[in-house]
């Protein structure tokens, strides 16, 4: 009877255990990334490693290992208006972005919008749009948070991409929605404004300006009471 008593308490002994690290063990907080072409990682001998968001997961993973989950669902060549030419709304990725159910939205958009076709005739839609979409992953999961980063420069007019509106619509437009919605915010634009050698077309970054934008997300990222 002893014998069975024990085991009995060493049983108990070990479920609670269990229950103790279980109840201590944190689901990996899920970061989505949004963007256009840059943000994929176009005109990179390899995309699927060399691109910022890939390069930011790396940087993460090396210091905080498992406790991160990054996504990356930018599709090129998008805009944030739903009166764009090509809308990342109506892209199967976005669909998946909001199954993905994110803790952190990270949403880089507004390259594509300035040209003129979009945001000449729909501009004054763009921060309508944006806020759609930051309300969209709210009803998904009403505790998400946002990163909302100010593109880099266009070094010149390139596809009709705009820098002219990048610096007088876009960017004045993120501002009034990071101060509206108190979201987290990245500026690439400042910090990459004379390094047109980062981006050969200039508008894309190269391998290098690729690093130099997940460290950058990274060094905001660690800092931010998002890594807490």
């Amino acid at each position: 009877m002893k014998g069975n008593k024990n085991s009995f308490k060493q049983l108990l002994w070990l479920l609670a255990l269990g229950m103790l690290f279980s109840c201590a063990v944190k689901p990996p907080v899920k970061i989505a990334f949004l963007g256009d072409s840059i943000t994929i990682g176009s005109g990179l001998e390899n995309a699927n490693e060399e691109c910022y968001p890939s390069q930011f997961n790396e940087l993460l993973q090396e210091k905080f290992g498992d406790q991160y989950v990054v996504n990356n669902f930018a599709v090129s060549g998008r805009t944030m208006l739903r009166h764009g030419d090509r809308p990342l709304w109506n892209e199967p990725q976005f669909t998946s972005a909001l199954e993905f159910k994110p803790d952190v939205v990270y949403i880089m958009l507004g390259t594509n919008d300035t040209k003129p076709q979009n945001w000449d005739e729909f501009g004054n839609e763009f921060a309508i749009d944006y806020q759609a979409m930051l309300d969209t992953f709210k009803v998904i999961n009403p505790d998400v948070q946002f990163i909302l980063a100010f593109p880099p420069p266009a070094f010149k007019v390139q596809w009709g991409i705009r820098d002219s509106v990048i610096v007088n619509g876009v960017n004045p437009a993120l501002d009034v929605l990071i101060r509206k919605n108190k979201t987290y915010s990245i500026d690439y634009y400042q910090p990459l404004k004379n390094s047109s050698n980062l981006f050969p077309d200039a508008i894309h970054p190269n391998t290098e300006g690729a690093k130099e934008m997940a460290t950058l997300l990274y060094d905001f990222f660690i800092h931010s009471t998002l890594n807490k």
